[in-house]
């Protein structure tokens, strides 16, 4: 996998839906903090991490460009900001 890290201002997770194209998220919210790119299982998986105000990271996950998942940091393993449902 490859990573990029740039310094980006915080974000409100608020706003962040399960279906999101790729290109949207980079639109609304810039680059994120760190990103990774990955294939797995003939799939393009892209993790993005995004500072918010309330200095915890937002973990977006794409799957073949399109939101899949979005959780805070501090909630990882309790309670995700959306999620997909399957």
């Amino acid at each position: 996998p490859k990573a990029a890290s740039f310094v980006t201002h915080p974000v409100d997770p608020a706003p962040v839906t399960i279906g999101m194209e790729r290109d949207e998220v980079l639109h609304r919210f810039g680059e994120p903090a760190t990103r990774t790119s990955q294939i797995r299982r003939s799939q393009m998986m892209d993790t993005f991490w995004y500072k918010t105000d309330s200095k915890d990271e937002l973990i977006v996950s794409l799957t073949d460009g399109k939101v899949v998942s979005a959780v805070l940091a501090s909630q990882r393993k309790r309670t995700a900001v959306a999620s997909a449902r399957r």
